[in-house]
């Protein structure tokens, strides 16, 4: 008897999120270049819609007739930052635009100071905190070791360059967690009491810009962008093509302290073709997106208008609610026509612990009605 083998299944995409042109125009196998990370998928289930005909008293059938068929697959997996924008795009029906190019928070500190000793102060998010002394002459070095002692900070998220800043300016970069953030200079303040002969201020050398990606749902078509998919079984040299897919829904789930997973359903027309010659990609690790990477956003509070440390969980999702019983082609292989949305459907639900000292708190506590968004990924 021959020993069982229990094979993996792959789904091979498109990495760049391409797009068909149209209905009956599937992908090259060059475009599936990319193995989709998953968790638990499903391999394509067939779904029958039928019609059934009564007679006049509603008690037996007359006809029954196929109205649809067609294919569904369900992905559950952790996803980065660039394959939940992927499939956020899709789902909304547009291409996802990347506003400006990245770059970090530059702060500048300039002394005309002769002598003494300072602090510099340290607030991101509702959480602060101070430097021991520095010289008025502190070095780089220095500067830099004392940043990354602060709370708000910690190493390898601060970077110092320059001399001594008796002899020039100390330019603070901020990288790490804080790589693309936009920190005002009122984050940081200066404690300039006990300086001798001037004084220490701080400019704004470079504004960070991070590369989030935004995404508008396209109203003017009922049509959600179609691709196409390789799927098959590791080991095995067959690999079925998957044309005209759509996404149905997408759902984002996070916990504190855990990892954000994505579940994705997608709706395809039954259409199955072979790819020939098509050797699968490997598998390719990445980072996953944590919970702890996500931010509420507050655009009605005060500066920064991000809060991260109290987000609980949250649950996202959106569904185009695809029509899946549309009148069939007039031959044996039925499937739907158009595969269109239906009427879109969208839910945030989220949970935040904190304190009666907290704005969201006491916003809630006088039943405010106030804006609140989710900023998903590495600032």
């Amino acid at each position: 008897m021959p020993a069982f083998k229990n094979r993996r299944l792959f789904i091979a995409y498109s990495p760049s999120f391409k797009r068909q042109t149209g209905f009956g125009e599937p992908f090259p196998s060059s475009a599936l270049s990319a193995r989709h990370p998953q968790d638990t998928p499903t391999f394509p289930s067939v779904v029958i819609n039928r019609e059934t005909i009564k007679d006049c008293k509603g008690e037996f059938i007359l006809d029954e007739q196929v109205t649809s068929r067609l294919q569904r697959l369900q992905i559950s997996f952790f996803p980065d930052a660039e394959t939940a924008a992927g499939w956020i795009a899709y789902a909304l029906g547009t291409d996802g635009a990347n506003l400006q190019t990245p770059q970090n928070t530059k702060l500048r500190l300039t002394s005309t100071a002769t002598g003494g000793v300072f602090k510099l102060r340290f607030e991101y998010e509702g959480v602060s905190d101070t430097t021991i002394d520095l010289p008025y002459n502190v070095t780089a070095q220095e500067l830099q070791t004392a940043l990354e002692k602060l709370r708000p900070i910690k190493p390898g998220n601060v970077f110092v360059t320059g001399t001594n800043l008796s002899a020039g300016p100390l330019d603070i970069e901020f990288i790490g967690r804080f790589a693309g953030v936009d920190i005002d200079s009122g984050a940081v303040t200066i404690n300039r009491t006990r300086l001798i002969g001037g004084t220490i201020s701080i400019s704004v050398g470079q504004v960070g810009k991070s590369n989030d990606h935004v995404f508008e749902p396209d109203f003017t078509t009922d049509q959600p962008p179609l691709f196409s998919l390789g799927i098959g079984f590791e080991g095995d040299n067959r690999t079925l093509l998957i044309q005209d897919c759509v996404v149905n829904s997408i759902t984002l789930t996070g916990q504190v302290r855990g990892r954000i997973k994505m579940d994705v359903d997608l709706v395809m027309n039954g259409k199955v073709g072979e790819l020939t010659s098509y050797t699968p990609p490997n598998c390719v690790n990445y980072r996953p997106i944590k919970t702890s990477d996500t931010r509420i956003l507050t655009p009605t509070f005060p500066p920064p208008y991000a809060l991260s440390s109290i987000l609980r969980e949250f649950r996202f999702t959106y569904s185009n609610n695809i029509l899946t019983n549309d009148d069939p082609f007039p031959f044996d292989d039925i499937y739907p026509v158009r595969l269109e949305r239906g009427d879109r459907t969208m839910e945030l639900t989220l949970s935040a612990y904190g304190s009666p000292s907290d704005e969201l708190y006491r916003r809630a506590e006088q039943e405010e009605t106030i804006e609140l968004g989710l900023s998903i990924g590495e600032p």
